[in-house]
């Protein structure tokens, strides 16, 4: 076929960065024709925001293992997964490709999901991220109390997870399933203010 596009195999995925978010469609970044947009009307899809060949966020289409995955009511994918143990491939494809493709202006995005074989086998996962080595931002250094202490609020963001597949009748019946959770734990402070509203009548 004449299309022009990248394809992500198994090691690729599990060593090229996906960002904090773990989405493995944010690897489209990684293809030619393809830029990432952080405002305007992207600011509403739902997931990675990029834009191929200078269409529109909309225009992209997202699928997985072949089926429609895309947000009906704004841009972007519809179910995010964010554990890319789960994931044998992601096909990124920017322009020429078939007609059954034919929703797409943009890009062409398809996550091929890992399956069962004759041999159990599976992968265990733990992410750990801290706010004791990040930089203090510049609104974060206007507090006195940040100032004092010389790093940002405490913050912790964990993700722990796996995946197990296997045989169920051997060559015939195959499982194969993912589990992935994040807990956040954070300090911060908000500020409420209150309206009261009244009315005097004569």
């Amino acid at each position: 076929t004449p299309e022009v596009g990248v394809s992500f195999d198994t090691k690729r995925i599990a060593e090229l960065p996906v960002g904090n978010s773990r989405d493995v469609f944010t690897l489209a970044l990684s293809a030619a024709g393809v830029s990432q947009i952080n405002s305007g009307q992207a600011g509403f899809a739902s997931g990675p925001n990029f834009a191929t060949n200078g269409m529109r966020t909309r225009s992209n289409n997202f699928m997985i293992d072949g089926a429609d995955n895309n947000d009906i009511s704004v841009a972007g994918e519809g179910l995010q997964i964010r554990n890319p143990d789960s994931v044998t491939q992601v096909s990124v494809q920017t322009s020429n490709f078939d007609s059954e493709f034919g929703r797409a202006g943009g890009a062409v995005v398809n996550v091929i999901s890992k399956s069962g074989t004759n041999q159990f086998h599976g992968s265990a996962l733990y992410v750990l991220d801290s706010t004791y080595d990040d930089a203090i931002t510049n609104t974060q250094s206007l507090s006195s109390s940040i100032q004092e202490r010389g790093r940002p609020p405490f913050g912790i963001e964990q993700w722990w997870g796996g995946t197990l597949g296997g045989p169920i009748k051997k060559n015939n019946t195959f499982f194969f399933g993912s589990f992935q959770q994040t807990r956040n734990r954070q300090l911060g402070t908000s500020r409420l203010d209150d309206v009261i509203m009244g009315c005097v009548s004569p």
